[in-house]
């Protein structure tokens, strides 16, 4: 879940979003930059949830979002970490 960045960051109506998501590791440090990051694109009438394909279960992920509009993606949220369940039902964020 998140929520739209602040009005007067826009530049233009927001179309939606880009949230990105890569597997965690020790020896990553995380960075907002889009490599490594798989990509899933969510309208912006979603409400600002999205459920994320194929994670692993009780697996740790670096995870960014990035609004974007008709010029094109704004910068992308710092890196949260989020941790799957051991039951694959949700996930927690640290």
């Amino acid at each position: 879940m998140w929520e739209p960045p602040a009005r007067d960051k826009w530049n233009g109506n927001i179309l939606g979003y880009y949230v990105g998501f890569r597997p965690a590791t020790d020896s990553q440090v995380p960075s907002p930059a889009p490599g490594g990051f798989s990509f899933k694109t969510v309208e912006a009438g979603s409400g600002g949830r999205v459920v994320l394909p194929g994670l692993a279960r009780f697996s740790s992920y670096h995870v960014v979002v990035q609004a974007y509009n008709s010029k094109g993606a704004g910068p992308a949220s710092e890196p949260v970490m989020a941790r799957t369940m051991e039951d694959g039902k949700g996930t927690t964020v640290v």
